[in-house]
């Protein structure tokens, strides 16, 4: 599979009144055609900046990205004209699933109003010139087959209502059809079943899994959740403090993780069941950050190089790459 997206070298500041945070740090990220991406880590850690990065959408003057590229087919969407990235890419070639559905949809319309207007704008914009009514007649047509892809029963009885009569469920399934009815290349999804119960946690991705597939979309699944990124993500990667720690696919990734810090993560996950488990030390500060790694003052495996210089990206094994002047072995039992 080629790359879809590239994230090359990204670094986002942002101006506080108390100083500049480095947000993310020498970012880089790729994204397959039709892969799903697993980007997990704590809260705070650069997750949603970083999908911000992806769609041009940083808030100026206070943000900006200081360094870096991001190729989305080839092109970088860092040098596109401002209305080239709304035409073409925000909303059509790149969607969102947001994490709260409520707050993003107008309280003050219907979902049908909503939806047309989304179509109206990334739909018909794009089609061939036809008369006005077979351009309604299609855009309808598309909207409540999506509306049924996504299992809402009788489609069509939703778009009179407004999202307040809607469950939390509900409104997320209309989301996802939103995001992926412009026949979208990748579809970031920003922690989208983070207010939802378990039971419909897991329909949610159940039917984000079958539709992905479907249609052959990419994924960049942003979740601080690892079980909920295991059930969905064909790779996984791990962020802290606005670094990358580590990339792997995610068999891979639960098998032999071998950054500190991932491992840490996974023995939190392990430890639910049993007792209450987390990683001894603070997050550093993102005004001033350390030069090195982020992790260095929390990982018993740091050396001096650890804080004074970023560790490089190297490729550890098949796709596995990692940010670690000090990495696991690859049997758990030799580091226990």
């Amino acid at each position: 599979m080629s790359n879809l997206l590239e994230v090359m070298n990204l670094s986002v500041q942002f101006d506080t009144y108390q100083g500049k945070v480095e947000a993310i740090d020498e970012a880089n990220l790729t994204i397959k055609k039709g892969e799903v991406v697993g980007l997990v880590g704590e809260s705070g850690c650069g997750k949603t900046t970083m999908a911000r990065a992806i769609l041009n959408v940083i808030a100026s003057p206070a943000g900006k990205i200081s360094k870096g590229q991001i190729f989305f087919q080839g092109r970088d969407i860092l040098l596109m004209e401002e209305k080239e990235l709304n035409l073409s890419i925000r909303g059509k070639a790149i969607t969102l699933i947001p994490q709260d559905p409520l707050s993003s949809f107008n309280p003050l319309f219907s979902i049908g109003t909503q939806i047309r207007d989304i179509a109206k704008q990334k739909l018909l914009s794009q089609s061939e010139p036809k008369r006005s009514g077979d351009h309604k007649e299609e855009m309808e047509q598309k909207i409540l087959a999506m509306l049924n892809k996504v299992q809402l029963p009788s489609p069509e009885t939703f778009l009179g209502r407004y999202p307040h009569e809607l469950s939390g469920g509900q409104r997320q399934r209309i989301m996802i059809a939103i995001a992926l009815l412009t026949d979208p290349l990748l579809v970031i999804a920003d922690e989208p079943t983070t207010f939802l119960d378990v039971t419909v946690q897991a329909q949610i991705l159940e039917i984000l899994k079958h539709l992905v597939r479907e249609q052959y979309v990419s994924v960049l699944y942003i979740t601080h959740n690892l079980a909920v990124a295991s059930k969905i993500s064909d790779r996984i990667v791990v962020m802290y403090a606005g670094q990358i720690m580590e990339s792997a696919p995610t068999d891979l990734f639960f098998a032999n993780p071998a950054h500190p810090y991932t491992r840490k993560l996974l023995e939190c996950l392990l430890s639910q069941a049993r007792e209450i488990r987390g990683i001894p030390g603070n997050v550093p500060s993102l005004i001033n950050p350390p030069e090195g790694c982020r992790f260095a003052s929390r990982c018993d495996r740091a050396q001096s190089e650890c804080a004074q210089n970023r560790p490089p990206q190297r490729e550890i094994a098949s796709d596995h790459w990692i940010y670690c002047y000090n990495p696991l072995t690859r049997n758990r039992e030799q580091d226990a």
